[in-house]
């Protein structure tokens, strides 16, 4: 695009500010007026690096092709040349929703990242930039081996987040986080050195298709090695033990950028676990289904029991990608796209909720749902956007995660029956601990005096909090836009899928 490889722009432009930050950027200056710490450079730097980034997923989005399946805006450079490895990426109708999402809320993480006592500014606006690089490399790669360093760099950044910058005890919960997904990602690397040894490439496009020439014991090992550490990041039931602790703990910057943006595990198991594997993954659906349809009735009795707000956000989030999972392999076009869209609009809501409990947690200084109550006399504008964040995160219809629910249920419905039922559960569940919650918190009467000196909404909060209402309820009613863009690209993989399954 304008003889500019923009991919490579989007990804490493992140690390480009993180380098100036490093060079000129300051810890001091920092003003937590109305939440706008205005004053310190290495927050400006930071601020205008992700907007620009956003801006130039934007210009991807405008010259992006929906009629076509294959890959857009390829850049390849020799890396290894005497390995077949190579510095290959490009972006088609699966990996661009997520590369939307993503530079849309790296921003808002940046915005909201600085309180009143954030230390070390500087070294968290350069972590913060380095993870997004991480992030858009894993949805921009078309290299298995490119695919795994960017995957691993993910580690650092958001270990350094939650050790440092987190509360409670942040340090175990960081390097839980990354013992659980460095121990998973092994698995992957193994499947990726036999595919490099027996194929003589890692490049994903070669790859589609042509692993079917290994014996099914070959492929069955390869899909299991890519799923364990993609479960790993979904999380999926039972390999989910580091998300309460890694969720509650990390500061609100963080929490919404794993719990909003970073969704790789969706992506992952699209990707090349579904993708480079349809047979092994038809074989093993049910499999799946059962530990997904664990994860979305774990996670949601264990949402209903908390008096932790944040932590019954982190279960309900367990719950719902236990619903994406189900999608993902029910291997039809409505079931994959329901899951992506849900995902892609479980973002949205996620940081918007992410924000609205993390502003509590900056006045009260807890999650427990006993220290508030009566919110909505003191605040009414904060009380109607928790009550959107809250109708959107159930699937109210009219906003963005209902499309995606239905295209989900739609899907499996195709599929296993009994399945759908368990799908549909979590929405019935959903109901019960959302509601708790927002009665809780938000009506009744004043139960804690010091609810009679907060503040409503600042105008930092009122400007993101309207954006994300806006996108949630636009898709909603018009999710066209975002289902057009997927269309092409999982109707591909879907008749790839079809196919093998068909010759098996």
């Amino acid at each position: 695009m304008f003889g500019l490889p923009i991919l490579s722009l989007i990804i490493f432009l992140p690390i480009v500010g993180a380098i100036i930050i490093a060079i000129v950027g300051r810890n001091d200056g920092v003003n937590d007026d109305d939440h706008v710490p205005y004053k310190n450079s290495s927050y400006l730097i930071a601020v205008l690096t992700t907007f620009v980034s956003f801006i130039l997923a934007l210009m991807v989005w405008n010259g992006f092709d929906n009629s076509l399946s294959t890959m857009q805006f390829m850049e390849n450079i020799r890396w290894f040349s005497d390995i077949n490895v190579s510095y290959t990426v490009g972006v088609d109708g699966i990996s661009l929703p997520f590369v939307l999402l993503g530079t849309f809320v790296m921003p808002i993480a940046v915005l909201f990242s600085i309180k009143k006592d954030t230390k070390k500014v500087k070294e968290l606006m350069i972590s913060l930039l380095v993870l997004e690089t991480s992030m858009l490399g894993i949805f921009l790669a078309n290299d298995l081996v490119l695919f795994y360093v960017f995957f691993e760099a993910m580690l650092v950044p958001v270990f350094l987040l939650i050790g440092i910058w987190g509360s409670g005890d942040k340090v175990k919960a960081g390097l839980k986080f990354f013992l659980y997904s460095f121990l998973g990602s092994l698995f992957m690397l193994v499947a990726i050195i036999y595919i490099l040894i027996t194929q003589e490439t890692t490049n994903f496009t070669h790859l589609m298709g042509s692993l079917s020439v290994l014996t099914y014991k070959e492929q069955l090992m390869l899909f299991i090695g890519f799923t364990i550490s993609f479960a790993v990041k979904l999380p999926m039931f039972p390999v989910h033990a580091w998300q309460p602790d890694a969720y509650e703990k990390a500061p609100s910057s963080a929490t919404i950028i794993l719990g909003g943006a970073l969704k790789m595990g969706v992506y992952g198991l699209i990707r090349y676990s579904f993708s480079l594997f349809p047979e092994v993954a038809h074989e093993y659906a049910m499999v799946l289904f059962v530990l997904c349809g664990i994860g979305i009735v774990y996670g949601s009795l264990v949402a209903i029991a908390q008096k932790n707000v944040k932590r019954m956000m982190v279960y309900a989030t367990l719950a719902h990608m236990g619903l994406v999972g189900i999608g993902i392999f029910s291997g039809n076009q409505q079931g994959i796209e329901g899951a992506i869209f849900a995902t892609i609009t479980h973002g949205l809501t996620a940081v918007l909720l992410f924000l609205l409990i993390g502003s509590l947690f900056d006045r009260f200084k807890t999650y427990n749902i006993d220290a508030f109550g009566g919110i909505v006399n003191q605040t009414p504008r904060y009380a109607f956007v928790f009550m959107i964040g809250v109708f959107a995160s159930v699937g109210v219809p009219g906003t963005a995660p209902f499309v995606g629910e239905i295209l989900t249920f739609i899907g499996i419905a195709q599929v296993n029956i009994y399945v759908t039922m368990i799908a549909i559960l979590s929405v019935v569940l959903s109901v019960c601990y959302m509601l708790y919650m927002f009665k809780h918190v938000i009506l009744g009467a004043v139960s804690k005096d010091a609810i009679n000196a907060l503040k409503d909404l600042s105008s930092l909060e009122l400007i993101v909090y309207a954006v994300l209402v806006l996108l949630i309820v636009f898709f909603g009613v018009y999710p066209a836009p975002l289902l057009k863009i997927m269309d092409a690209t999982v109707h591909g993989i879907v008749s790839n899928y079809l196919i093998h399954i068909v010759s098996v």
